[in-house]
């Protein structure tokens, strides 16, 4: 079967029709049994996108694979202790130490801390006497006596901690409000 052929010699029907995903329908009738046809032009735009496509996707994977992505995690423990049941994360025999930050995230190194536009509020909420009261905890950047009161990891998060720690992005919960007294870190049974 002879192919047509356009006034400059080129073929009508070729390999770009099929993978041209650019071209352009043929009006009310069709070409050698093909319903569009393609040029090279469409066949490179095609090309490009593709490629393009299978770089974000390869980038996005690895970020993923990578745990490039931060991990929000939500807990929530039913309280079974009972009325009587008293614990004080306060005393050193507790040993309880909290840090927090959010980073970029494709990049961990990077804190999300800018006053401009960021204001953290960590806070206590307390119940008396069936009224919900919200106390603020002052709060500072962990420094290196932070870091060593914190229980050693586990051995499968020794790099990201580390990376957190050369970084500067987390903070700390102070045990003391801003006029140096104790926060009562008190927590109750049910």
């Amino acid at each position: 079967m002879q192919r047509l052929k356009r006034k400059d010699g080129k073929e009508i029907g070729s390999f770009f029709d099929e993978w041209d995903m650019f071209a352009s329908p043929v009006p009310q009738f069709n070409v050698e049994g093909k319903d569009r046809v393609g040029t090279s032009i469409g066949f490179l735009c095609t090309c490009l996108v593709t490629i393009a496509i299978i770089f974000y996707a390869t980038h996005r994977g690895l970020i993923c694979v990578n745990k490039g992505r931060p991990t929000v995690s939500f807990i929530e423990i039913e309280n079974h202790h009972p009325q009587d049941f008293v614990i004080d994360l306060a005393s050193p025999k507790h040993d309880f130490q909290l840090a927090f930050g959010v980073t970029e995230a494709d990049d961990q190194s990077k804190a999300l801390s800018d006053k401009d536009y960021v204001e953290w509020s960590p806070m206590f909420i307390e119940m008396i006497n069936n009224t919900e009261t919200m106390v603020p905890i002052p709060y500072h950047r962990c420094d290196e006596s932070d870091w060593a009161k914190f229980h050693k990891p586990a051995e499968r998060q020794n790099a990201d901690i580390k990376k957190l720690y050369d970084k500067h992005v987390m903070f700390c919960l102070d045990k003391t409000d801003e006029f140096g007294n104790p926060l009562n870190m008190t927590l109750f049974g049910n």
